[in-house]
């Protein structure tokens, strides 16, 4: 597993910091196209989702062109991946909470710890992209 502390090495205008209360997890995430004044960002929120056995980090080539766009990029370790802690990863684990639906569950938390009430957009790789789609289908996740 990732060591928290240890930096990643991430161009310039791609953040990665971790938000604590996320359905029971401190999840990590990478973001871009965030306010400097420390201001929450008011530009269209795009989520970016890992495939396995990736992380967020294998976004971070495609983060810096959606923020030039305009967007403001999120890019989470998914619950079990990277340095995003806080679910049972023992041989024996509690294997429901890795369902899909808590997986998307996952997300409304983090949406609503960005202060957000919806995305603009959710793209999921691999094994993101289940989770985007199940995600599309909760009303009022998605603006349209």
């Amino acid at each position: 597993m990732l060591d928290p502390e240890d930096s990643l090495p991430l161009p310039p205008g791609i953040r990665s910091r971790y938000i604590s209360g996320i359905n029971g997890l401190r999840m990590h995430i990478l973001e871009s196209g965030f306010d400097l004044d420390g201001a929450e960002s008011k530009r269209p929120l795009v989520l970016l989702l890992h495939g396995f056995p990736e992380i967020a980090y294998s976004w971070r080539k495609q983060m810096l062109p959606l923020a030039q766009a305009g967007f403001y990029v999120v890019a989470p370790d998914q619950r079990g991946y990277g340095r995003t802690t806080g679910g049972d990863t023992s041989f024996e684990g509690d294997w429901q909470s890795y369902r899909l639906l808590n997986l998307v569950r996952d997300l409304l938390f983090l949406v609503h710890a960005l202060g957000r009430t919806h995305v603009d957009s959710v793209i999921g790789h691999d094994f993101g992209s289940p989770v985007a789609a199940w995600s599309s289908l909760l009303p009022g996740m998605i603006k349209v």
